[in-house]
C-alpha cells in the first residue's frame, strides 16, 4: 500500500469531528485532510500525504503529544 491509499484509508475510519486535530498535528489545512479524505482532491502533493503518512503512522500518544505541543505554540 503506497502513502496515498494508507492516507485515505486512515483517514476514512477518522469521523468528521477528528479532522480538526489531525489536520493540526500533520499541520495541514483541515480543508485539504476533508478533500483528501473524501476524494475531492485526486493528486495531493506529495509534501500532504507525507505529511499525513506520517502523523497517522505514530502511535496515539506520540499524536497526542504533537498536538499538544502545536496548540501551545499557538498561545
Amino acid at each position: 500500500m503506497d502513502d496515498l491509499q494508507f492516507v485515505v484509508s486512515a483517514l476514512q475510519k477518522k469521523r468528521g469531528s477528528e479532522l480538526p486535530a489531525v489536520a493540526r498535528g500533520a499541520s495541514v489545512p483541515v480543508s485539504t485532510v476533508t478533500k483528501v479524505k473524501h476524494g475531492t482532491t485526486k493528486n495531493p502533493s506529495f509534501r500532504t500525504v507525507n505529511r499525513l503518512a506520517t502523523f497517522l503512522r505514530r502511535d496515539p500518544a506520540q499524536r497526542l503529544e504533537k498536538n499538544r505541543n502545536v496548540t501551545e505554540a499557538h498561545v
